[in-house]
């Protein structure tokens, strides 16, 4: 009867930052020597996080209603409604914006990130 194991997978390649101070380097597996050239990396706040993903939003689809995440929840809610009934948004384009607003501020800005959700919420909930 064979016993049982662990298999341990490792990266095949690594990225390593280009500064003056790194250079490339070499280093040796099982499958071979494997060589490392110096790749810039872009910084994005976090370990293990890549590029932003959902890009570059026009600004004031939601604040030409006067919607601001500092203002009061009536407030918020009453330039939501405006934008539904008014506006040309449709409930899911906005409840999509809060969302994609909340995603990017949820290192920088986490209060309002909290506040993006929260009446991504309440849009989805009364349309």
């Amino acid at each position: 009867m064979r016993s049982g194991y662990v298999q341990h997978r490792t990266k095949k390649v690594i990225e390593v930052a280009a500064t003056p101070k790194r250079k490339a380097f070499t280093y040796v597996r099982k499958a071979g020597t494997t060589v490392v050239r110096p790749t810039p990396i872009p910084d994005v706040g976090a370990a293990g996080k890549g590029p932003k993903l959902i890009g570059p939003l026009k600004g004031g689809m939601l604040t030409r209603y006067g919607y601001h995440p500092v203002e009061s929840m009536a407030a918020r809610h009453r330039a939501l409604m405006k934008a539904m009934r008014n506006g040309r948004e449709r409930p899911l384009a906005i409840a999509r914006r809060l969302q994609a607003i909340s995603t990017l501020t949820k290192r920088t800005l986490p209060t309002a990130s909290r506040i993006y959700k929260m009446d991504r919420d309440w849009v989805i909930k009364i349309k």
